[in-house]
């Protein structure tokens, strides 16, 4: 009802059941898996974007284009694994007042968060999907 009919409409959304870290962050996944139920709650989809293909056939749209985007960071970039690490803690503390009170949470986050970006192994690994598609007529 807002496209003109052919008119391709882009984005990404999130998968959050791909992010991984190494070497395991039981602090951060945990504050991670309340950051989802949080999502869920408030009625969002932490996974939607699996569901795109699907979601964007029912609603109209042709030609549509549903693929991974991967964000892999390690040592081999140190400065780019720090940024990605950074963005993502401020990204998880964002949520801190609305989560389950636990006083210890956000201080695990910020400890594991801060041994990640020093381990000569550390792994960040996370695949939302990028979507396009065209509306129908």
């Amino acid at each position: 009802r807002v496209l003109q009919p052919g008119a391709r409409i882009h984005g990404i959304e999130v998968m959050n059941a791909s992010l991984w870290l190494h070497p395991a962050c039981p602090g951060i996944m945990a504050y991670w898996d309340a950051y989802n139920r949080l999502q869920v709650e408030l009625g969002g989809d932490p996974c939607v974007g699996a569901k795109l293909g699907s979601l964007l056939s029912r609603a109209g749209f042709a030609r549509i284009e549903v693929r991974p985007h991967t964000y892999l960071f390690d040592q081999r970039e140190p400065a780019a694994l720090a940024a990605m690490l950074d963005y993502w803690e401020s990204l998880l503390l964002s949520a801190g007042p609305r989560l389950p009170a636990d006083g210890d949470a956000a201080a695990r986050l910020r400890v594991e968060f801060a041994a990640l970006k020093a381990d000569p192994d550390a792994v960040f690994y996370y695949s939302p999907f990028k979507f396009s598609a065209a509306a129908g007529a």
